[in-house]
This record gives structure tokens, C-alpha cells and sequence, in this order.
């Protein structure tokens, strides 16, 4: 009997020392990932913020060509395809960065969700001509897939609540919002502090 209760505790204590260094080891992974992340994402954020990359963004956003041209990306007016591929294969980018786990999803989603889908939107018809393109002009056996991993982060989107996803992952996250109250009181303020500078 003694060794049946021996045998049981040095079980129990065999088991919960796994679970702590399975825990330790999930732990240490999680912060790994984050902190190999910070860098990635200044970088990435020193990008959003670029003067050429915010001109590219807004040419796209507000001159958007009638119809996709056939020959695909190569066809579009000279200065708006240099714009399409700079947006795009940054988008695209931050696409394979998310599908290897290098940043999650729902950082990029919450962050700059709402720019990924305006510019998919805007972008799509073109996306497809050149991939069209692509499989009657490439020879046999050449990948022919353009853009899957911008793709994929609109899926992402789409699967986390469309127009609603950004919101739902930054309550998710524990941002706070301000609510009606406190924005009320804030331009409250505002109009004190000027009249009081006047």
C-alpha cells in the first residue's frame, strides 16, 4: 500500500512538473514573439507614417482608373501603378509577416484594418486582371499567384467582422473608447484653455 501511494505522488509530482515547464516554455515563446515584434513593427509604423507612402495610399484611394487593363499591374498609367505596387506589396508584406507568426493579426487589424480593406476594395480589379494575366502570359508550370498574403489579411478581416473588426479587436485588447461624456468634457476644456490664452 505504501509504495501504491508513493508511486501515485511521485506520479503527481512528475505530472505538474511537466505542466510547469510546458507553461515556462508557452511563456518564454509568447515573449520571444513580442519582443521580436517591436522591431518589426517600428519599422513597419515608420513606413505607414512616410510621406510617400501616405501620398501613394491617398492617390490610390482617390484615383481609381474606369476599368482594369488585361495585360494586369504593367498596364495601369505609369505614376498610379507605382502607387498600386508600393501599397499593395506592402499590404502584402505585412501578409506573409501575420502568416508565419512573425506579427499577429490582430495587431495589423486593429492597427491599420481599415486602410487594408479600402485599398483591397479600390484595388481588387486590378488584383485579378493581373492575375489573370499572369496565367496566359507566364509559361507552364510558373507560379502565377499575385498578392495571396494581402489577400489572406483581408480574409482575416472579413472572418473577424468586416467592418467591425478592427473595434471588436481593440475591445478585445482592453483599449477604451471614450465615451460621449468624456469627449463632451474634453471640448469643454478645449474652449476654456482657449479663452483663457486669449
Amino acid at each position: 500500500m505504501q509504495a501504491y501511494l508513493f508511486n501515485a505522488i511521485s506520479l503527481a509530482i512528475a505530472v505538474a512538473a511537466v505542466a510547469v515547464a510546458t507553461w515556462q516554455v508557452r511563456a518564454a515563446a509568447k515573449s520571444t514573439e513580442r519582443s521580436n515584434a517591436i522591431p518589426v513593427l517600428s519599422e513597419l509604423s515608420r513606413e505607414v507614417r512616410s510621406a510617400e507612402f501616405r501620398y501613394s495610399l491617398v492617390s490610390l484611394l482617390t484615383n481609381t482608373p474606369d476599368d482594369p487593363p488585361a495585360g494586369g499591374f504593367d498596364e495601369l498609367p505609369p505614376d498610379w501603378r507605382e502607387h498600386a505596387y508600393r501599397v499593395c506589396y506592402f499590404f502584402d508584406y505585412l501578409g506573409v509577416l501575420v502568416s508565419k507568426g512573425i506579427i499577429s493579426a490582430n495587431t495589423i487589424v486593429s492597427w491599420i484594418g481599415t486602410w487594408i480593406m479600402r485599398v483591397w476594395i479600390v484595388m481588387e480589379p486590378c488584383i485579378l486582371a493581373e492575375r489573370r494575366h499572369r496565367e496566359s502570359a507566364y509559361p507552364q508550370y510558373t507560379p502565377c499567384g499575385f498578392l495571396p498574403n494581402f489577400e489572406n489579411l483581408v480574409g482575416i478581416i472579413m472572418q473577424n467582422g468586416g467592418s467591425a473588426a478592427a473595434e471588436r479587436i481593440q475591445q478585445e485588447a482592453g483599449l477604451l473608447r471614450l465615451d460621449e461624456a468624456a469627449l463632451h468634457e474634453l471640448r469643454e476644456s478645449r474652449i476654456s484653455l482657449r479663452r483663457s490664452a486669449q
